[in-house]
């Protein structure tokens, strides 16, 4: 199931226009949380298209120090939890047709792309605001230490 989400995102495209395609740095500095995205502003929508693009492809990373482990810490995030959040919410709110755009694809607006962008949601809640020292890289313990930091479905709302 996560893996036909994160295949979603990473095909769909948002923006129906010519676009800007950028790379977030590792040494760029980071961002001020958005918790909103403006449907007729086209820069908000890039932005947008941009969170959805970089969060995906950190969904589909298959190596790395935690690959194998349920959780993740959230400096390897590469917009804060709440920007991500809110992208997601306004793709799930696009798809469901309860907001719309004279920037998006109209092919977003499906059952099954809103559901694919809700299991992405729902993964963002693995990423911890913990310092990667205190989570352990080894799977089991991960799980063990991730859960006991409030982790997963039961550690409160994806973008807090």
């Amino acid at each position: 199931m996560y893996t036909l989400a994160i295949v979603a995102l990473l095909v769909a495209v948002v923006y129906a226009g010519t676009r800007r395609k950028t790379r977030r740095a590792a040494s760029r500095p980071s961002r001020a949380p958005r918790t909103h995205f403006d449907l007729n502003n086209a820069a908000d929508v890039t932005l947008l298209d941009e969170v959805r693009q970089q969060y995906a492809h950190l969904l589909a990373r298959e190596s790395g120090p935690y690959a194998d482990c349920l959780f993740k810490p959230a400096a390897l995030l590469p917009f804060p939890k709440q920007t991500i959040a809110a992208a997601m919410e306004t793709l799930i709110e696009i798809a469901e047709g309860r907001q719309d755009s004279p920037f998006v694809s109209a092919r977003l607006r499906t059952p099954e792309f809103a559901e694919n962008v809700k299991a992405c949601l729902v993964q963002l809640m693995d990423f911890l605001d913990v310092p990667a020292s205190e989570l352990p890289q080894e799977p089991n313990e991960n799980a063990r230490i991730g859960f006991r930091l409030g982790g997963g479905i039961t550690g409160g709302a994806p973008g807090s």
